[in-house]
């Protein structure tokens, strides 16, 4: 997150220098610069639930993976599927952990295509002054 916190604000820097340089009245300068912060707040939001939601899923997929090389050769994998042995070693690997963290990630995800659009429209409305 700290990455991604001073790359906002290094553009909310470079925005508000160039408007500043445009010599446009401070009321319009700071409309704008409310608006990106609005914008960073949000996309802030959603990196910070994205970044949760992945972290979810490897540790569920580091988990299977830690249950697979310890039944190396024990096993097998028929359509697609592993087929232990015992069926204490098949609960261990938790398919439906990786399935919920996954389902997760992809709604964090169509959230974000959401986002991104909303947010272009906004640059839209500004540009054209509406």
């Amino acid at each position: 997150m700290p990455r991604y916190i001073a790359l906002f604000k290094a553009e909310r820097d470079k925005v508000e220098n160039y408007a500043l340089a445009l010599h446009i009245g401070k009321n319009i300068v700071s409309g704008l610069l409310d608006s990106v912060d609005r914008r960073h707040a949000k996309t802030t939001d959603l990196t910070s639930r994205m970044l949760l939601a992945r972290a979810e899923f490897y540790r569920a997929y580091e988990k299977n993976v830690a249950v697979v090389v310890g039944e190396f050769g024990a096993y097998k994998v028929a359509n697609g599927q592993f087929i232990f042995p015992l069926q204490r070693t098949a609960k261990r690997c938790n398919a439906a952990a990786m399935t919920a963290a996954a389902k997760r990630l992809n709604e964090l995800d169509h959230e974000r295509r959401r986002m991104a659009r909303s947010q272009q429209g906004g640059w839209e409305q500004f540009v054209k002054g509406k």
